[in-house]
């Protein structure tokens, strides 16, 4: 707009060059509001040579002046003052003292921004004193705000709030509405740095009142981000990203990217505290690039800053200390210490991590010393906390826990408590390892009250990743209790942190829910049933813990000897399959090397049960998988043995990894398979089987047997959009899956990036169809174009779906680990899309369903993998139809051969009408017939029988 009149100036016969000067400075001004500095600061140069050719001293003043803010909010605090002292000079020299106040004002805020307090101090002062002597009032409120968020920034509250008062009775006075709304901010702002969160949001409030009714939205927008960083310190995640996404919207429509930037940041900054670290990173990348855009220096380092504490969270030490470092750089070009000394701690703290003592050490006590000298107490606490980690490194635990505790201090007073929560986790770990248990404990259940306080803010996913995050405290709190010996501590701390989400989602998300007892599970026992739970397995020790109507059993064991023993059987070309295993999707990184999204995924125990699985996947590989099988026997069966005899029946808790193995292919030392002994089944938890327990589908009015689904069409489809290479297009894509997630429309476009659209047609499946239709003669069946996602949906919103006793899915599965919405059930495709549905019945929507199904059958290729989430298990297709009703399911682990899953699924069904035990008891039947020959020598090998799992009741 501004820049239209100022070309129209240029544009005429003859230019009015004073009027011109304006014009180009209002538009100067526009891009400057827009954050588009150099193109500002082009356009006050052009003004100020038009003022200094026609003699104008004001105008020239002026101009300067004006180039001197856009060099301040654009962090280049040299050029900013170099322009501001030439604009006062100017000012003085034709007397025009209420401007040389504002710019003596203006030079005090780049000293401030620079931490250099002092002159910042001296030169308010001196306007403040010329606005008195002038008797403006107005300007003397604006110069008492500026000097008390001055005292603010050096830890002075008293002061800033009685500087604050003064500003804000003189605005009331003037009726300057406006400004008051500016003074309680920062009266907020002291609250909020003194931890009086709920003063501080009484302040924020007025002044945000104040800007609703004035319509400053630019304002409205500061204040729902300073509200929102309230809400994030108090732990209240959910309230915090509800008001940093307004802020966001407001941005948005004003179209002010140095804002917008911020509001990803903050947003981000969620994340990262709900340990949804991908979706962190994405956040924080964006809003580095708006600020490199825009060249705004100051902004830059803080996204600089937070990308590399992603990196440090994930243990990628070098690119963390590589983002530290050039966040630092430009602080110290800038000048800011109060930034300087975060990232002086950031880098200690990384280098703790890292074992490089000394060099941490040195890092931290520079940035204590500035911290020290600014009063900073956030910041100081946190710099006590770096230091307590690396003492605690070091075997200096009495040090150690001085300086957690006087971290601690700080974070109580200013009511962080997550901080505080992490304080308490960290003193516990100390104890433990001290063998002081019951202080170990002690401090464990204190970090874990606060703990649940903070994962209840958030919801769905975001629940479950938050836990994910923090589920050190949970093992430990387990850990401490089994050295205790109090097995009942174990099973609260194992229960507590396992498949958490999935429970709260099966019984209510609001229920109260309480943890099983050892009586109640051991009651419920028979005499020959026993329940094997695994904990703790990405540790060197993990916890096994044997529980049986009589017995409970538990030890730490150590996977170090099992290490050893397996790398000595890895074979290379067994290990270059390894990468063609489905479950993982390889990006390359810049550099041109795979990356996988777990960063332990190809080490230590995973990689062994990786190598496992590949071996079991290859008929031709079948000793070899035997001897295998014996070491993992010795590792995870040999330990219970003891209190197995006489037991036929055993539940599995698996934990991490074990989860995506068959525990029934593992060899025993009269080389015999364990589902030769065994009837396995398998749970997420406790506390979810005590809930599919509460179900009673058997009061169902006429329940049909089965309904059964295969031979669907499978369409060629052209896959659209270009293909996942790299985690950054990964990233987005994720953000597309939140976007189609939420909007409930075809992720078609999804799948085409990841490669899938084209589907074999899968004869077989009709075949297993019909036969289980000749079995079952009461049974529905599902076949060919019939087998579409909105048959089911109907069939769920009518309530049909919910008078099946059983569900039989042949058809293709689909998991997608990195993007875990994306798992699906894949039905019929058809190259039109039908009836707005895409064929992809994903996990949500699964989850959705209406079932009242006693068992589900997923015979589809793979459908029991998933993404592997601390406490929470493997997330995948099993858990969403736990989620629908299902009370058991039997899923595949691998791609399965059609001719022996059709046999295989014949015969389970067979066995169940011919013998009427149920489907867990004829799953591991059918099993045995395989092991034994029965249906053919070819199928003897477990690739054929083993990856078909049970789940539930």
């Amino acid at each position: 707009m501004h820049e239209k009149s100022a070309l129209a100036e240029l544009a005429s016969p003859e230019p009015r060059q004073e009027k011109l000067a304006i014009a180009l400075s209002n538009a100067g001004y526009y891009y400057y509001q827009a954050g588009k500095y150099d193109k500002s600061i082009k356009l006050h140069q052009q003004s100020l040579e038009i003022s200094r050719k026609l003699g104008r001293k004001a105008g020239i003043a002026s101009g300067l002046a004006n180039i001197g803010i856009v060099y301040k909010s654009w962090g280049q605090f040299d050029k900013a003052i170099e322009f501001y002292q030439q604009a006062l000079q100017m000012l003085r020299r034709i007397g025009e003292e209420n401007g040389a106040a504002t710019l003596l004002n203006n030079i005090g805020a780049v000293y401030e921004a620079r931490a250099e307090y002092d002159k910042a101090t001296a030169f308010y002062q001196q306007a403040l004193e010329i606005n008195k002597r002038l008797g403006n009032e107005a300007k003397v409120a604006i110069r008492l705000n500026n000097i008390g968020g001055l005292y603010f920034l050096l830890g002075r509250f008293d002061k800033a709030l009685d500087v604050y008062q003064q500003a804000l009775e003189i605005n009331k006075k003037l009726g300057r509405e406006a400004h008051m709304a500016a003074d309680l901010n920062g009266m907020g702002a002291v609250y909020y740095s003194r931890g009086q969160f709920d003063m501080a949001i009484d302040f924020y409030q007025q002044a945000l009142e104040i800007d609703k009714r004035l319509g400053k939205q630019t304002g409205v927008a500061t204040l729902l981000n300073n509200i929102g960083a309230v809400y994030k310190s108090r732990g209240q995640y959910d309230k915090a990203i509800d008001l940093y996404q307004q802020a966001l919207e407001i941005n948005k429509r004003l179209g002010l990217e140095a804002s917008l930037a911020v509001d990803l940041h903050n947003i981000g900054r969620v994340y990262d505290s709900w340990g949804q670290y991908n979706k962190a990173m994405d956040f924080y990348q964006r809003a580095l690039e708006i600020d490199k855009r825009l060249g705004t220096k100051a902004e830059m380092a803080v996204d600089l800053n937070s990308i590399g504490g992603v990196y440090q969270t994930r243990g990628q030490y070098d690119l963390a200390i590589d983002h530290f470092e050039q966040a630092l750089g430009i602080n110290k070009r800038l000048g800011r210490e109060e930034v300087i000394a975060i990232n002086l701690s950031n880098i200690g703290a990384t280098y703790g991590s890292w074992g490089k003592y000394d060099k941490s050490i040195k890092h931290l006590e520079q940035a204590s010393e500035i911290n020290k000298r600014l009063g900073k107490k956030a910041v100081i606490a946190a710099n006590y906390y770096n230091i307590g980690r690396v003492y605690a490194s070091r075997g200096l635990y009495d040090k150690a826990i001085d300086f957690y505790q006087q971290s601690m201090e700080i974070n109580k007073e200013l009511g962080m408590d997550a901080e505080f929560a992490i304080g308490l986790s960290n003193i516990g770990s100390i104890y433990k390892s001290r063998g002081q248990f019951d202080k170990a404990i002690q401090y464990f259940r204190q970090a874990i009250q606060l703990k649940e306080k903070i994962r209840k803010t958030a919801t769905g996913d975001i629940r479950r990743d938050y836990l994910a995050s923090q589920i050190e405290t949970y093992q430990a709190l387990a850990s401490a209790y089994l050295k205790k010996g109090d097995p009942q501590g174990v099973l609260d701390a194992v229960e507590q942190s396992r498949a958490r989400l999935l429970a709260e989602r099966i019984a209510g998300i609001d229920s109260k829910m309480e943890l099983p007892t050892l009586p109640e599970v051991q009651k419920d026992l028979a005499d020959d049933e026993a329940v094997l739970l695994f904990s703790n397995i990405d540790h060197d020790d993990f916890i096994l813990m044997v529980i049986t109507a009589k017995e409970i059993a538990m030890e730490e064991i150590s996977k170090e000897s099992f290490l050893a023993k397996s790398r000595r059987q890895y074979k290379k070309p067994v290990l270059m399959l390894l990468e063609k295993q489905r479950g993982l999707i390889p990006i390359k990184s810049k550099d041109g090397e795979q990356a996988f999204e777990e960063k332990k995924q190809q080490a230590g125990f995973e990689t062994a049960i990786h190598y496992y699985r590949t071996l079991l996947t290859n008929p031709e590989k079948q000793e070899e998988s035997r001897d295998f099988g014996r070491l993992l026997h010795a590792l995870l069966i040999d330990p219970a043995r003891e209190k197995l005899v006489g037991k036929t029946k055993i539940t599995i808790m698996p934990d991490g990894i074990l989860g995506f193995l068959p525990f029934e292919t593992l060899v025993d030392k009269k080389n015999n398979y364990l589902a030769l002994e065994y009837d396995l089944r398998y749970t997420q938890s406790l506390t979810i089987d005590k809930l599919l327990q509460g179900r009673d589908y058997a009061n169902k009015n006429r329940r049909k047997p089965l309904l059964a689904m295969g031979g669907a069409i499978y369409e060629p489809i052209k896959a659209t959009g270009a293909p996942i290479d790299n985690a950054r297009q990964l990233a987005l894509l994720q953000q597309e899956t939140d976007k189609i997630t939420e909007e409930k429309r075809s992720a078609r476009s999804a799948y085409g990036q990841l490669g899938f659209g084209n589907w074999s047609n899968l004869p077989g499946t009709l075949e297993e169809v019909k036969e289980l239709s000749a079995i079952i003669k009461d049974g529905d069946t599902l076949i060919g174009d019939k087998v579409s996602e909105n048959r089911i949906k109907q069939y769920s919103k009518s309530g049909r779906l919910a008078h099946y006793k059983v569900l039989h899915f042949a058809t293709h599965g689909l998991v997608v680990p990195e993007i875990p919405e994306l798992s699906a059930i894949v039905l019929s495709q058809f190259k039109n899309e039908k009836e707005g549905e895409d064929g992809y019945l994903r996990m949500g929507e699964i989850a959705e369903l209406d079932l009242a199904a006693d068992f589900v059958n997923l015979s589809s290729c793979e459908t029991g993998l998933g993404k592997i989430v601390g406490g929470e298990g493997i997330v995948g297709l099993t858990q969403s139809f736990l989620i629908a009703g299902a009370n058991g399911l039997s899923v595949s682990l691998w791609q399965v051969a059609d001719a022996s899953t059709a046999k295989f699924m014949t015969e389970l069904y067979n066995k169940v009408k011919k013998t009427s035990i149920g489907y867990r008891e004829a799953l591991t039947e059918v099993k045995r017939g395989f092991i034994n020959g029965d249906y053919g020598e070819q199928w003897r090998s477990p690739y054929y029988w083993s990856p078909f799992v049970y789940y539930g009741n």
